[in-house]
């Protein structure tokens, strides 16, 4: 689902992004899309992850941005309209689709001065440097987007289990490998298949 996030994002030449792009964005940015029931279950999935997705992106802002002042997460992996509100937008006299490419001039930021609330964004994008064009990575600078870098940025991690080396190892038979992996979880069926018929009295292991 997180290709498919970054796909829509990156214009890929597809028939799904063109067809998306038509009938369900209709010029809306991705982040702005609301979450109706109408939506399909893939695509209200696809609005869920937003978050996670805005977290691994990196931007490089252009002179000629393109992308969304108020609702693409460019500015430390959130949008300037959850961090700040809708009522800055009304302050800023800027219009709702305005584009980063408003607020740069000759290549340097040019924030509207009068509005309090963007202040301290003024002050932070002076450590963003603008660049000739736009351009958008997954997780560094450079990197293009992989499923395993998806994986890795969103997978809970946990400590790996002492036996593991003993279940998976490279030329493991995958059967007897699962098999073990029930072993080690206590969750093999086989004595409580075997109470069930009445054949035993106990689904207790004897060597529990």
């Amino acid at each position: 689902m997180l290709r498919l996030i970054w796909d829509l994002l990156k214009s890929r030449p597809s028939l799904w992004v063109r067809w998306s792009k038509v009938e369900i964005l209709k010029n809306c940015p991705l982040w702005q899309l609301e979450r109706k029931k109408a939506l399909s279950i893939t695509w209200k999935y696809l609005l869920d992850l937003r978050v996670q997705a805005s977290a691994n992106l990196v931007y490089s802002i252009g002179r000629e941005s393109s992308w969304s002042l108020w609702y693409e997460p460019w500015f430390q992996n959130t949008s300037l309209v959850s961090r700040l509100g809708h009522r800055v937008i009304y302050e800023s006299g800027l219009p709702r689709n305005a584009t980063i490419a408003m607020v740069i001039s000759d290549s340097t930021w040019s924030w509207p001065a009068n509005v309090r609330q963007l202040r301290e964004i003024s002050l932070a994008c002076e450590g963003i440097p603008i660049a000739p064009c736009d351009s958008l990575d997954w997780k560094v600078k450079g990197r293009p987007f992989s499923f395993k870098a998806a994986w890795e940025a969103i997978r809970v991690h946990h400590p790996t289990a002492p036996w593991a080396k003993t279940v998976w190892f490279p030329g493991a038979i995958p059967r007897h490998s699962f098999c073990l992996w029930l072993t080690f979880h206590k969750a093999h069926s086989t004595l409580d298949n075997l109470l069930r018929l009445g054949i035993v009295q106990t689904s207790q292991c004897p060597f529990n």
